[in-house]
């Protein structure tokens, strides 16, 4: 089932059409698709506003209906479900480490935040999702051998040449594309 969409608008059309798109989509909980009913947007918050992160799709019990009540979300590409930042972030965060700034800068430029633990974790996220994107590397063709050598750290050395040729086969907001593409969230 579709769960990234290229912007609200779209995932409105998609949300709005369920009756056309019953047999291309189930619940992920009860493998039923005529009891799915748009349950409004979901929302982050930001340092100013909520912004709207997608909907949520409800498996309806009500009115005669035999679903089994569970929600499925619904997302916009930017958004990475599971961070309070956008993959906007992470794909400036992924440059500017692949620009030779440190960890710590490319953290504090990509987010704004003096504190740069939180970038840690997100090497360890993109480290335990390094499979996945080589995987999609290959599918588009040979990898070329490029080693990375001018860092001290060994995790760097290992997750950088795999994350430049991800930005090479999709140079701009290469995060974003990837979650449309794979139906997947980048971390």
């Amino acid at each position: 089932m579709k769960t990234f969409f290229k912007s609200i608008k779209e995932l409105d059309q998609f949300t709005a059409n369920l009756d056309y798109h019953r047999s291309s989509i189930k619940c992920g909980h009860c493998d039923s698709g005529e009891y799915l009913v748009s349950h409004g947007y979901s929302y982050k918050d930001t340092t100013t506003r909520y912004r709207i992160t997608g909907k949520r799709l409800f498996c309806s019990p009500r009115y005669g209906r035999k679903g089994c009540g569970k929600t499925q979300p619904l997302y916009v590409a930017d958004t990475m479900p599971s961070l309070r930042y956008s993959a906007v972030c992470i794909s400036i965060f992924i440059t500017l480490l692949l620009n030779t700034h440190s960890i710590e800068e490319a953290y504090h430029f990509a987010t704004n935040c003096a504190d740069s633990r939180n970038a840690y974790r997100w090497l360890n996220k993109l480290e335990k999702q390094l499979v996945r994107y080589r995987t999609f590397i290959v599918s588009f063709g040979p990898p070329f051998s490029h080693v990375y050598k001018h860092r001290r750290s060994k995790r760097l050395n290992i997750l950088l040449p795999t994350l430049q040729q991800l930005s090479d086969k999709h140079p701009f907001l290469f995060s974003v594309k990837l979650q449309l593409m794979q139906q997947k969230s980048y971390f």
